[in-house]
């Protein structure tokens, strides 16, 4: 068994969570309950990266909102 570092898995579960955001199987305001489940299950590393994609998806967003403006 390959046991992952905290950085890859910090980095897995922010993909994972940037990729729901954007194709709409995640919402922003569910982020939340993600974070509070890794909290429950202490993931560490995946509040971590929920935190980071959340944070890339609202620029993302912020970014779009500048170009329609």
């Amino acid at each position: 068994m390959i046991k992952m570092t905290y950085q890859q898995a910090k980095e897995e579960c922010r993909e994972d969570v940037l990729l729901s955001l954007r194709d709409g199987a995640l919402l922003l305001d569910e982020v939340k309950f993600l974070i509070q489940y890794f909290k429950d299950t202490e993931q560490y590393e995946c509040i971590q990266g929920a935190m980071e994609a959340y944070n890339e998806y609202k620029q993302e967003l912020d970014g779009i909102g500048d170009r329609i403006s």
